[in-house]
């Protein structure tokens, strides 16, 4: 699936170190959310346990956070206690 990044996504990622492979990860395996007009996929442990038989990558990936709008990838962070604060579908 080709992903499209926006400007501020770009920015942020370079900025906290988060490569374009990671971002690919969360949207294919991580746990998925919505807001509003925005989709939230979070990488826990819940699907590093899950999905490291399929992508060893994912290990190192736990915390990740992508959010999604009108299918613009719009910005990524990391936060491993992002699934506490958030009502998940």
């Amino acid at each position: 699936m080709k992903m499209t990044y926006s400007a501020h996504c770009e920015k942020r990622a370079s900025q906290r170190g988060i490569s374009k492979k990671r971002i690919e990860c969360c949207v294919k395996y991580g746990r998925v959310g919505h807001s509003m007009k925005a989709m939230f996929y979070f990488i826990g442990n819940k699907e590093i346990k899950q999905f490291s038989k399929y992508d060893k990558d994912i290990i190192n990936y736990n915390g990740t956070v992508v959010i999604v709008e009108n299918g613009v990838i719009e910005t990524t962070f990391i936060n491993k206690n992002f699934s506490k604060n958030f009502k998940w579908n």
